[in-house]
């Protein structure tokens, strides 16, 4: 029984982090810090698999793309 979040689930957290980031850049890394790495490292590992590797960098291309997708108003 594997309870790690499914694609769906991590799109979501994605782009929470991106509305955070939208909002202050300094979110990301207050984030991180508050969550331990633990599930932001998880993303990152999710980010690897869609293609945009596993640093910071990795996931704000991934955050840049999001946002080219959706509408800030949206989440």
């Amino acid at each position: 029984m594997n309870s790690a979040p499914d694609v769906k689930e991590r799109e979501g957290i994605l782009k929470k982090l991106m509305f955070l980031t939208i909002r202050d850049k300094n979110a990301l890394d207050e984030y991180i810090k508050a969550n331990r790495f633990r599930n932001v490292k998880d993303n990152m590992r999710f980010a690897e698999l869609l293609g945009y590797g596993t640093s910071k960098s990795a996931m704000c291309r991934y955050i840049k793309k999001i946002k080219a997708e959706y509408d800030e108003n949206k989440f």
